[in-house]
Protein backbone atom coordinates (compact mmCIF):
# COMPACT_ATOMS: atom_id res chain seq x y z
CA UNK A 1 0.00 0.00 0.00
CA UNK A 2 1.30 3.57 -0.89
CA UNK A 3 0.04 5.27 2.61
CA UNK A 4 1.30 2.31 4.29
CA UNK A 5 4.35 0.53 3.55
CA UNK A 6 4.31 -1.82 6.43
CA UNK A 7 1.29 -3.59 5.63
CA UNK A 8 1.35 -7.62 5.58
CA UNK A 9 -1.84 -9.51 4.21
CA UNK A 10 -2.81 -11.55 7.17
CA UNK A 11 -6.03 -13.99 5.94
CA UNK A 12 -9.43 -13.44 4.33
CA UNK A 13 -12.27 -12.63 6.52
CA UNK A 14 -15.78 -13.27 6.70
CA UNK A 15 -18.56 -11.79 8.81
CA UNK A 16 -21.56 -13.43 8.27
CA UNK A 17 -25.30 -11.59 8.83
CA UNK A 18 -23.72 -8.38 7.82
CA UNK A 19 -23.42 -6.40 4.34
CA UNK A 20 -21.59 -3.52 2.84
CA UNK A 21 -23.79 -0.20 1.95
CA UNK A 22 -22.59 3.37 0.90
CA UNK A 23 -24.42 5.43 3.18
CA UNK A 24 -22.98 8.47 2.75
CA UNK A 25 -21.52 10.70 -0.13
CA UNK A 26 -18.41 12.47 0.35
CA UNK A 27 -17.55 15.53 -1.34
CA UNK A 28 -14.13 15.72 -1.34
CA UNK A 29 -13.76 12.40 -2.76
CA UNK A 30 -16.81 12.68 -5.36
CA UNK A 31 -17.56 9.37 -3.98
CA UNK A 32 -19.55 7.17 -1.38
CA UNK A 33 -18.21 6.27 1.98
CA UNK A 34 -19.21 2.74 3.04
CA UNK A 35 -21.10 0.90 6.71
CA UNK A 36 -21.13 -2.48 7.21
CA UNK A 37 -25.12 -2.92 8.51
CA UNK A 38 -26.38 -6.04 9.63
CA UNK A 39 -29.18 -7.78 8.11
CA UNK A 40 -29.74 -11.42 8.54
CA UNK A 41 -28.94 -13.40 5.75
CA UNK A 42 -26.58 -11.53 4.20
CA UNK A 43 -22.25 -12.28 4.08
CA UNK A 44 -19.52 -10.10 3.42
CA UNK A 45 -16.19 -10.38 2.48
CA UNK A 46 -12.55 -8.71 3.41
CA UNK A 47 -9.72 -9.48 3.92
CA UNK A 48 -7.82 -8.81 7.96
CA UNK A 49 -4.11 -6.91 7.54
CA UNK A 50 -1.29 -6.01 9.85
CA UNK A 51 0.73 -3.08 10.08
CA UNK A 52 2.35 -0.59 12.26
CA UNK A 53 1.19 2.05 14.69
CA UNK A 54 2.27 4.95 12.60
CA UNK A 55 0.98 3.44 9.32
CA UNK A 56 -2.42 2.88 10.94
CA UNK A 57 -1.97 6.52 12.45
CA UNK A 58 -1.31 8.01 8.56
CA UNK A 59 -3.98 5.73 7.29
CA UNK A 60 -6.25 7.87 9.78
CA UNK A 61 -5.14 10.84 8.60
CA UNK A 62 -6.03 9.82 4.93
CA UNK A 63 -9.32 8.95 5.63
CA UNK A 64 -10.24 11.75 7.40
CA UNK A 65 -11.03 9.22 11.23
CA UNK A 66 -11.48 11.15 14.28
CA UNK A 67 -8.65 11.28 16.54
CA UNK A 68 -9.64 8.73 19.51
CA UNK A 69 -12.18 6.95 17.12
CA UNK A 70 -11.96 3.09 17.75
CA UNK A 71 -13.10 -0.34 15.61
CA UNK A 72 -15.87 -1.99 16.66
Amino acid sequence: MEHCPSTKFVMKAYRPNHRVEFRFYEERRKGGISSIIPPPGHLTRGVIYEMSEEDLAELDVLESVPPGALLS
